[in-house]
């Protein structure tokens, strides 16, 4: 269970560790043993797991009972319909899980710095609000993802966040960048109450028990998976 959506009893909301195996999509569903125990595992029928197929763009697509289980072309899910659970996977790139507790409306986002950038943020607290959502009752989590402790950039790309230098920190010659803390600015600069917003803390390259690129340098990507839904 992701703690910051307890107090919602109607919301499920859990990431996976590395025990549980990756969770990463991959060709001829060479995955699918994985996935599907942990869906048993958390009580979901896998059925009703919808996966954003991720591209590190900005696109978010809304998804109903009747859509296919993996959405093409997208980083971005949001729904209002009941038992359909929204899923990204990652390792070490944000999982942002949404809840509109007024409308019953719930969305997640895949957020690497390329998507941050691009407006995965803002782009789904718009689909949220055209599902007839409203951001004073929007509650948003950022989930595990790389912290500012170890996510550093090089020179080569530094340009790319002139408009976050305040989420930039040089070091011994090294730029560190805070991630969680630009998608923080950016909800709450939609209107989002900062009360409503939460950050479990967790950074995956240091928590032995979760993925991380970064930490672990596999060949294959291996991933975990986070969901959120409506029972």
């Amino acid at each position: 269970m992701i703690e910051f959506f307890k107090k919602f009893p109607e919301i499920k909301a859990v990431m996976s560790e590395k025990a549980d195996g990756s969770m990463k999509l991959l060709p001829g569903g060479v995955n699918a043993g994985n996935r599907n125990d942990f869906f048993a595992k958390i009580g979901i029928e896998g059925d009703r797991v919808f996966s954003a197929d991720l591209t590190h763009s900005h696109n978010v697509k809304k998804v109903f009972a009747d859509s296919p289980r993996i959405i093409s072309d997208t980083d971005a899910l949001v729904t209002a319909e009941r038992n359909c659970f929204l899923s990204v996977t990652v390792a070490d790139c944000l999982p942002i899980l949404f809840f509109e507790s007024e409308k019953k409306l719930v969305g997640i986002a895949h957020a690497g710095w390329r998507g941050l950038l691009r407006g995965i943020v803002e782009n789904t607290i718009a689909e949220m609000v055209s599902l007839g959502g409203s951001v004073e009752n929007l509650y948003v989590e950022i989930g595990p993802a790389i912290g500012k402790c170890h996510f550093e950039i090089k020179e080569d790309i530094l340009d790319n966040f002139r408009d976050y230098a305040d989420f930039v920190e040089k070091k011994n010659g090294k730029y560190s960048v805070d991630l969680k803390g630009i998608a923080k600015n950016k909800i709450i600069s939609r209107g989002i109450p900062a009360s409503n917003i939460g950050d479990g803390g967790h950074c995956t390259y240091s928590d032995s028990n979760l993925f991380s690129y970064r930490r672990d340098k596999p060949e294959t990507v291996q991933a975990g998976i986070v969901l959120i839904g409506i029972k």
